[in-house]
C-alpha cells in the first residue's frame, strides 16, 4: 500500500467517497484491495469506501459491504459504524439506524455524540419531531455535549414538521450554549417559514442573517424571490452592490425572481444591464430566461435565447431544450413541438422520453390522436433502445381515449405497455375504467378483478371511478368479494405512495408466481420476505462485476430435509467475487442462511439452504 500511486488513489477514492460516487470508488477499491497483501488492506480504505455508500444514503449495500469487512476479518470501529447509521440516516430510516448502534454497543464501542447525530439527521429526514425530541432526552440523560451539527439537526427536524414555536426554542438554547448560527442553520430557518407558509417568519429570519458574505444576500433575494416580493429582491441587490461586487450568480437570483413573478419585461431588463456591466451570461442565466419566456407563453423569445446560448458555445443540454418543447405542449401547439424535435435531431443533443412525451401531449392537446400514434410509433422505431417509453406515456395516450370512451383503443394501450418492460399502475387501470360506457361495464368489473389480482391496489379516485360505472352497491359488493378494506385506501397516488406501491406489488406478483411454481416450499416468497430483497439486486450487491450480462439462473429447489434451498448456476459462477458478494447479501438478514456443505449439493453450481422453520430452528 506504499508508494506514490497508491497515495494518489487513496486521494482520488476519498473524493468519489464524499461524492457518493459508488461506482468509481468501487473500482478504486478494488485495485487497492488488489494491491494490498491478502488481510493486510487497512482500516481506513474500507471505511473509505463504507464513506462513499454513506454518502449515496445506500443502506443497503453498506450492510453487504459490512459483512465483507467482518469476512475479511477487518474489525469495524466507530466511524465504520458511523457511516453505517449515516446510510441509514439519510434514507430517513431511524430504525435501523438505531440498529447500527445496538450492534456497536454490542461491540463494546461506545456512541458519542457524532453518533447521536445521525440519528436526529434521520428524524429530520423523516420529519419525525417526537422522535428527535426523545433523542435529545437520551442524550441530555448520557451528559453528551450537542455540537453544532446536532443542533442543525434538530433545528431541520422542526422546521420540517412544520413548528415554528420549536424552532425558536431551539435556536435560543443553542445561541446561550455559545453556537454561532452558520449559513445551514439561518437556511433552515427560513425553510421552516417557507413549509409552514409564513412568509413573514421566514423573512424575519433572513433579516437576522449577517449580510458578511454574498451567499446571505443570495439567500435573502432567493427568499424575496420565492415570496415574489419583487421589490425587496431589488432592494437586497443594491444593497449588496455597496459592499460586493456583483456576480452571475447575484444577476441570476434577481432574475429568478422576476422570473418566478412572472415579470418577462424586467428579467429581459436586466438581462441587458447585466450585459452592459461586462457579466457574461452563463447556461443558468439563459435556462431562467427560457423558462420566464415559456412560462409566458412566448416561444419565438424562447427560441432565440437557445439560439443566443449556441452562438455563445455554451452548453445546451436536453433539459434546456425541453423546457421550449413543454410550454409548445402546454399551448397545444403541435406544429412547433415537432419542428422543434426535428431540429433537435440536427444536433449532438439526444432526445430523451421526456423529448417525446412533450410532442406527444402537444398532439393529444390538439386532438390529433392518429397523429401521436403515429409519433409514438416513428419515435421509438428510430430511437432503438436509447430512448423508451414511460408511464407517462402510456398515462398520456391511454387517458386521451378514455376522455372520448373509446375502451377498445385505452384497453390496447394497456395491454402493450408490458412489451416495453413496463406494468401497468393503478393509475393506468382507472383511467382505462373511465373509458367504458354503461354498456361495457362487465368488462369493466373484469378489469377490475385483474387490476387488483395484478396486485394494484384501488385508490378512492379508482372507486369513484367504478360506482358511476357499476353503481355504489355492486362496487362494494366486489370489494367484499375482493377483501379490500376501503377505509384504508388512499384518496390518490402521490409520487412517494407511488413508489410504494411498485414495490409492494412487485413483491405479490412475485409472491404469486411463486405459489404456482413451488408452492409446497415457496423459496422465492421465503427469498423477498425472509432473507430480504437483495438477492434479487445482484448489480447492487455486486456493483462494478465484470460479470455483468453472463448467464445467471437462481432456482427454488424442493427438498424435503429442509424449509428452502436456493441453486445459482450459469456462466456468471465463474465470478467468485459475485459469489461471495451473493452469499454476503443472503446472509445479511439471515444467519440461519448458509452455504450448503451436502455430499449431494456437489455439484456444478451453488446452494443456499434455510433450515429455520416457523416455530425454530430445525437443523443446525
Amino acid at each position: 500500500m506504499k508508494g506514490r500511486g497508491h497515495g494518489a488513489k487513496l486521494k482520488e477514492l476519498n473524493a468519489f467517497a464524499a461524492q457518493g460516487a459508488v461506482a468509481p470508488a468501487w473500482e478504486l477499491f478494488q485495485l487497492l484491495k488488489a494491491a494490498a497483501s491478502p488481510g493486510q488492506l487497512p482500516r481506513f480504505v474500507w471505511n473509505t469506501m463504507l464513506k462513499a455508500y454513506a454518502n449515496a444514503g445506500d443502506e443497503v449495500n453498506a450492510r453487504v459491504f459490512y459483512k465483507s469487512m467482518l469476512s475479511a476479518q477487518v474489525v469495524p470501529n466507530a466511524k465504520t459504524y458511523g457511516k453505517l447509521m449515516e446510510a441509514a440516516a439519510k434514507r430517513g430510516e431511524t430504525p435501523t439506524a438505531r440498529a447500527w448502534m445496538t450492534q456497536m454497543e454490542r461491540d463494546n464501542i461506545k456512541p458519542g455524540i457524532l453518533h447521536y447525530s445521525q440519528l436526529m439527521a434521520s428524524a429530520a429526514h423523516a420529519a419525525n419531531l417526537a422522535e428527535a425530541e426523545m433523542l435529545d432526552e437520551e442524550v441530555r440523560s448520557l451528559g453528551l455535549v450537542p455540537t453544532e451539527t446536532y443542533y442543525n439537526s434538530l433545528l431541520n427536524a422542526c422546521a420540517k414538521a412544520g413548528d415554528l414555536a420549536s424552532c425558536r426554542r431551539w435556536y435560543q438554547e443553542m445561541l446561550l450554549r455559545g453556537f454561532q448560527p452558520t449559513s445551514l442553520t439561518y437556511s433552515t430557518l427560513i425553510s421552516a417559514g417557507r413549509w409552514t407558509g409564513d412568509a413573514l417568519s421566514g423573512l424575519a429570519w433572513a433579516r437576522q442573517w449577517p449580510r458578511t458574505s454574498l451567499e446571505a444576500y443570495h439567500a435573502f433575494m432567493d427568499l424575496a424571490a420565492v415570496h415574489q416580493d419583487l421589490h425587496l429582491a431589488v432592494r437586497s441587490f443594491h444593497e449588496l452592490t455597496q459592499v460586493f461586487m456583483p456576480s452571475v450568480t447575484t444577476y441570476n437570483t434577481l432574475l429568478l425572481a422576476f422570473a418566478r413573478g412572472g415579470d418577462l419585461r424586467a428579467a429581459q431588463q436586466w438581462l441587458r444591464r447585466m450585459v452592459a456591466l461586462t457579466e457574461e451570461p452563463n447556461e443558468v442565466t439563459y435556462r431562467i430566461l427560457i423558462q420566464c419566456c415559456a412560462q409566458a407563453g412566448d416561444l419565438l423569445s424562447a427560441a432565440g435565447y437557445l439560439e443566443e446560448m449556441e452562438a455563445q458555445h455554451l452548453t445546451v443540454d436536453v433539459t434546456t431544450r425541453n423546457i421550449l418543447a413543454n410550454a409548445a405542449a402546454e399551448a397545444g401547439d403541435a406544429a412547433f413541438a415537432k419542428e422543434w424535435l426535428q431540429s433537435l435531431r440536427s444536433t449532438t443533443t439526444t432526445p430523451d422520453a421526456f423529448s417525446f412525451n412533450a410532442v406527444l401531449k402537444a398532439q393529444l392537446a390538439a386532438g390529433d390522436l392518429p397523429g401521436a400514434e403515429e409519433h409514438f410509433h416513428k419515435f421509438f422505431a428510430a430511437a432503438g433502445r436509447t430512448v423508451q417509453p414511460d408511464l407517462t406515456t402510456f398515462g398520456m395516450l391511454i387517458n386521451a381515449y378514455a376522455e372520448v370512451k373509446d375502451h377498445r383503443q385505452a384497453l390496447s394501450w394497456l395491454r402493450a405497455m408490458p412489451r416495453c418492460r413496463l406494468s401497468p399502475t393503478v393509475v393506468q387501470y382507472t383511467q382505462v375504467l373511465k373509458s367504458f360506457t354503461e354498456e361495457e361495464k362487465s368488462t369493466g368489473e373484469r378489469l377490475f378483478r385483474e387490476m387488483v389480482e395484478d396486485a394494484q391496489l384501488p385508490t378512492q379516485v379508482t372507486l369513484k371511478v367504478l360506482r358511476r360505472l357499476v353503481g355504489p352497491l355492486r362496487t362494494r359488493r366486489l370489494l367484499e368479494d375482493l377483501d379490500i378494506d376501503e377505509s384504508s385506501l388512499e384518496p390518490l397516488v402521490t409520487a412517494d405512495a407511488q413508489k410504494r406501491r411498485w414495490a409492494e406489488s412487485a413483491l405479490r406478483r412475485q409472491e404469486a408466481q411463486v405459489r404456482k411454481r413451488v408452492s409446497h416450499l415457496q423459496v422465492a416468497l421465503r427469498l423477498t420476505r425472509i432473507w430480504g430483497h437483495d438477492v434479487v439486486r445482484l448489480e447492487k450487491a455486486h456493483p462494478g462485476n465484470p460479470s455483468q450480462g453472463a448467464n445467471l439462473l437462481l432456482m427454488g429447489i424442493k427438498d424435503q430435509n429442509m424449509v428452502g434451498k436456493v441453486y445459482m448456476c450459469g456462466q456468471a459462477l465463474s465470478d467468485e467475487g459475485l459469489v461471495s458478494s451473493l452469499n454476503a447479501a443472503l446472509t445479511a438478514t439471515n444467519d440461519s442462511v448458509a452455504l450448503s456443505r451436502d455430499e449431494y449439493d456437489k455439484r456444478p453450481g451453488s446452494d443456499w439452504i434455510e433450515r429455520r422453520g416457523v416455530g425454530g430452528r430445525e437443523g443446525s
